[in-house]
């Protein structure tokens, strides 16, 4: 796993594809700026097309940023380019906290071209992933 920080020094993004799985995981933390949550979601995007894996596990259990206002670049323009290298299913985990929780499920509602589903569990989301095929 790759730890991504912030240019102060502050771990917001475990990142990394585990084969022994067949995903990519995303691991975040804290509350950071747009601009932190774009350059991470850009290297997931990355991932996707260098391993040539479908699957995304994104956990936010340990996030707590409003990133509701990111949704619309994501829907108008990274999630085609995901889908271009390769996503097919993401399980993404909720935060504890409100504003981050609303935004994952807006982010679900826009969600058309690969299959997205929200979880309250990590194991829970693990579980589904593995259920998944692998095509």
């Amino acid at each position: 796993m790759e730890v991504i920080t912030t240019d102060e020094g502050v771990k917001y993004l475990e990142i990394g594809y585990e084969p022994e799985n067949g995903w990519i995981r995303c691991t975040w933390y804290g509350n950071v700026s747009m601009s932190y949550i774009s350059k991470g979601s850009s290297l997931y995007s990355t991932l996707l097309k260098t391993t040539g894996c479908s699957k995304l596990l994104n956990d936010n259990t340990h996030f707590e940023a409003n990133w509701v206002a990111l949704n619309d670049e994501l829907e108008k323009g990274r999630m085609s380019e995901n889908v271009a290298n390769g996503l097919k299913y993401m399980a993404h985990v909720h935060s504890s906290k409100f504003i981050t929780r609303f935004s994952a499920v807006d982010l679900g509602t826009r969600v058309k071209d690969f299959e997205f589903k929200l979880f309250e569990q990590l194991s829970e989301a693990e579980q589904w992933l593995h259920s998944v095929s692998n095509e």
